[in-house]
């Protein structure tokens, strides 16, 4: 059996190299029932998908190792998580170009099927031109048998060519959201839903981190105090002013302490991406743009805006049975069918396109509706 030799770092995820076809690897690595692997002729090795720029799935690396070792296959794990990853910067422009080729070779892909599906439709549809309109099968006639071979042959065709063109009207859906992928991912309300998430992280993480730290310290003190004689050591130290050596950090501390790191600099990305937006004339909204009676345009309809909060905006519920395009809380009044209470709806910030006085609200639906012609 080989020597196999799994290793992870941040630039280049999980990998594993030293297997060999037909040695019986590749059942357990990858396919159905597999640890999840996915082999890469670019790469010749095998490689964990999602690795690249995230600490290591220890869960996946080990289960992998034991499966291998009880194939009887020598294994040895190297993983290194503390050392530094890409930028988040390169990063995402290769996450960009790799969009930009997909979307290439996908629209490839789905004309060529889609041109060899209508090619063969429109050849069928000449051959069976040949035969006259409801000309039934002659049953005992010498024909027959050609009929019926030739209809069926054509059924199988026509099948053939519907296949090709669901399968180029696939790719080409797959290549249009290829195309996409940036103008979705940069989108301004999206950046900003993910900057949020991304800082609420930074929270949880930092809290986690501290809480750890304190309980290896708090360990650390516990070894020292079952060591003999570490009442006099003690002693000692307060007496020399010595502090005690710092705490060796654990795998699960070093794995968080990376992560932390990696999270910040793509908080300090999409933030970076957010400035350039608002140099560029977009609106970031915020709680100090409105007031009460104000009016917010949400995905193109008006809203009145009845309370002000930190991080939304409370309109009326828009489900009220008035789908005019301004929604006023008289009108959600008179439309609500629950007597005494004003159902209401949340807005966050990230989804308001616009913002409109009480008074310019007032000329405007004093203005007449346009006259369809």
């Amino acid at each position: 059996m080989a020597t196999i030799k799994i290793t992870h770092t941040l630039p280049e995820g999980t990998l594993v190299h030293g297997t060999e076809r037909g040695d019986g690897t590749g059942t357990i690595l990858g396919g159905r029932g597999g640890c999840g692997f996915r082999f890469s002729r670019d790469l010749g090795c095998w490689y964990l998908p999602h690795s690249r720029d995230k600490v290591s799935k220890t869960w996946a690396i080990g289960e992998a190792k034991r499966r291998l070792t009880e194939a009887g296959h020598t294994v040895v794990v190297e993983i290194d998580d503390a050392s530094p990853g890409r930028d988040f910067g390169k990063a995402e422009a290769e996450r960009n170009e790799r969009a930009e080729d997909r979307a290439e070779r996908y629209g490839v892909r789905g004309h060529r099927a889609l041109r060899a599906g209508l090619s063969r439709w429109q050849h069928n549809r000449e051959r069976m031109s040949h035969i006259p309109m409801g000309q039934p099968i002659l049953v005992g006639h010498y024909s027959e048998r050609r009929h019926r071979n030739f209809l069926d042959k054509m059924h199988r065709s026509d099948g053939i060519a519907v296949k090709d063109m669901e399968r180029g009207e696939y790719w080409a859906a797959r290549a249009a959201a290829a195309e996409k992928y940036r103008q979705h991912r940069e989108n301004l309300p999206t950046t900003l839903r993910r900057i949020e998430r991304l800082e609420a992280e930074l929270r949880r993480m930092d809290r986690h981190l501290e809480s750890m730290r304190v309980k290896a310290e708090a360990e650390a003190a516990a070894k020292r105090a079952a060591v003999r004689g570490a009442v006099l050591r003690e002693w000692f130290r307060k007496l020399l002013r010595r502090p005690h050596a710092p705490v060796p950090a654990s795998p699960g501390m070093i794995r968080m302490t990376t992560t932390r790191e990696q999270t910040a600099g793509e908080l300090a990305y999409w933030q970076e991406h957010v400035e350039k937006l608002k140099a560029e004339g977009l609106k970031v909204w915020g709680p100090g743009d409105f007031a009460k009676g104000d009016f917010a345009l949400h995905r193109g309809r008006w809203f009145e805006v009845i309370r002000v909060n930190p991080k939304t905006l409370t309109v009326p519920w828009q489900h009220l049975g008035d789908h005019r395009a301004v929604l006023t809380v008289e009108a959600a009044t008179k439309a609500q069918l629950t007597g005494g209470r004003l159902h209401t709806d949340r807005f966050g910030y990230d989804d308001i396109q616009g913002r409109m006085s009480a008074e310019e609200m007032a000329v405007k639906l004093a203005q007449p509706a346009p006259q369809d012609s």
